[in-house]
């Protein structure tokens, strides 16, 4: 971190490389002030965290700083495993209640499958694609223990979540959320009342001139 703005310090430290006897590894002894894994210090490696804690881009705070970019994230990468562990200690308990559902993320040809902790509001799973193959990986990559107090699950009109849901959790209860219902029901009753109502006044209409 430069004592004067656009001033760049460097420090320039003495230390001690050893090499072992039994196995010929060379490791080098540690500086008290250095930031782990980096060539800078830690009131530097606070001074960058300060950026990107305020969600700064990389680009932009390599900038600022001059350090190089793989520095910058290997920082953002620890702030980011701390937040999760941070996270991590403050939910207690097992879910509850679920919601499961997919996004579009490229233009809307590519989708991802989100499970969602309907209690507390946090995204307990995310994965690629909208498929039943797609969706049985969350069961593999989740401890069922975890799952093991989950009562009911909103999903869509996916016949492939509720048959999935009803093998890996059959404790839980299905819910079809009211937005899809709804959608559907606009969808499949609906638009056959209007087609039908439209196809009758043609009708009309076309005797009439006739």
């Amino acid at each position: 971190m430069p004592v004067y703005t656009g001033t760049r310090q460097d420090l320039e430290i003495s230390y001690h490389r050893y090499r072992c006897q039994s196995c010929a590894r060379t490791f080098c002894e540690e500086i008290p002030f250095k930031y782990p894994e980096t060539r800078i210090s830690e009131r530097a490696a606070s001074w960058i965290s300060s950026f990107l804690r305020f969600n700064i881009p990389i680009s932009t705070v390599q900038k600022i700083t001059g350090v190089h970019w793989d520095t910058i994230k290997h920082i953002q990468q620890q702030i980011m495993d701390e937040a999760v562990a941070d996270r991590r200690r403050k939910l207690l308990g097992k879910p509850k209640h679920l919601a499961v559902d997919e996004f579009a993320f490229h233009k809307g040809h590519r989708y991802t499958t989100c499970i969602m902790d309907l209690d507390t509001g946090d995204v307990i799973w995310v994965g690629k694609g909208r498929t039943k193959a797609d969706f049985t990986i969350f069961f593999h990559e989740i401890d069922m223990d975890y799952l093991s107090e989950v009562e009911a699950v909103a999903i869509d009109m996916n016949a492939s979540y509720n048959a999935l849901i009803s093998e890996n959790l059959p404790h839980a209860r299905i819910v079809y959320d009211r937005y899809h219902m709804q959608a559907q029901f606009g969808k499949d009753v609906l638009g056959t009342v209007r087609l039908d109502e439209a196809r009758k006044h043609k009708d009309k209409a076309r005797r009439q001139w006739q």
